[in-house]
């Protein structure tokens, strides 16, 4: 299912596509694109992420267009954007792997 707006759920979230502010207490799984802010204390997984991803644990997505801010975030590429936390990925980065800041613009 597409979503539009803003969201609040307990345990998780899957959508299609996503356009708005979300919050998560457990994990957010888009299957496409996200548009917008992904809030959870567990996890946020998404195709494409345009926006913002945070999340306490772990961000993952196949293409950034934002920034992630967690204690683990991945990234297969990133055309622009930057991830905030411990263990920063960015596989298609000079230097994939670094701590606290990562970013490509």
């Amino acid at each position: 299912r597409d979503y539009w707006g803003v969201d609040a759920e307990f345990l998780a979230a899957v959508q299609e596509d996503f356009n708005g502010v979300q919050f998560v207490g457990g994990a957010s799984i888009t299957k496409n694109r996200s548009y917008g802010l992904n809030a959870a204390l567990g996890v946020n997984i998404a195709k494409y992420a345009y926006g913002c991803q945070m999340s306490l644990l772990f961000n993952q997505t196949e293409e950034l267009h934002g920034c992630q801010i967690s204690l683990v975030n991945f990234a297969h590429e990133c055309p622009w954007g930057f991830q905030i936390g411990l263990v920063n990925i960015i596989l298609d980065n000079y230097v994939k792997v670094l701590p606290f800041v990562n970013g490509y613009f």
